[in-house]
């Protein structure tokens, strides 16, 4: 595959998705993979928010690359927000 299709990974679902992992075999997984499913894995079924994991910044950026690539090989699920949790966000 070329590295140009490669590295845009997965698309994530639009807005703030819940970040929940599966089970998967993540011994195998390279150190940065690894510690962000590591992190994803300790929360359990609730998951985390992709916000959460990936700050504004330039490291966020990055996180957010690394989840698209666990989406990707099926280590992790991105959920897409519900509507009353948008309208809630908004009314607050």
């Amino acid at each position: 595959m070329p590295p140009e299709k490669r590295a845009k990974g997965t698309k994530l679902p639009l807005g703030n998705p819940t970040i929940v992992a599966r089970d998967f075999n993540a011994a195998k997984l390279p150190e940065n993979l690894k510690a962000i499913y590591d992190k994803v894995a300790k929360l359990g079924k609730e998951g985390v928010r992709l916000s959460t994991l990936c700050p504004k910044s330039s490291t966020g950026k990055y996180a957010r690359w690394l989840i698209r690539q666990l989406v990707k090989m099926e280590a992790v699920k991105a959920i897409a927000e519900t509507e009353p949790a948008k309208a809630a966000a908004k009314s607050t």
